[in-house]
């Protein structure tokens, strides 16, 4: 019952972070990527692997660090 729940998690920030791509109030990048780390964790990284969430990982500090840069 928990797993489902983290599941139901993961997928809410998924889209959340989605949604914070286009509004400017939600942080949307680093819910998007809290979102892949759970539902990595939970369903074993059979969906993606490492690798794939370390270059995410990469990219969204990237994306921050130039957000933070333009203003």
């Amino acid at each position: 019952m928990l797993h489902i729940v983290l599941i139901i998690l993961a997928i809410i920030l998924l889209v959340v972070g989605l949604f914070g791509a286009a509004l400017p109030y939600l942080p949307g990048l680093p819910l998007a990527f809290f979102g892949t780390i759970l539902l990595g964790r939970l369903t074993d990284f059979q969906y993606f692997s490492v690798d794939w969430l370390g270059l995410f990982g990469a990219l969204t500090l990237a994306s921050l660090a130039c957000d933070q840069l333009a203003g």
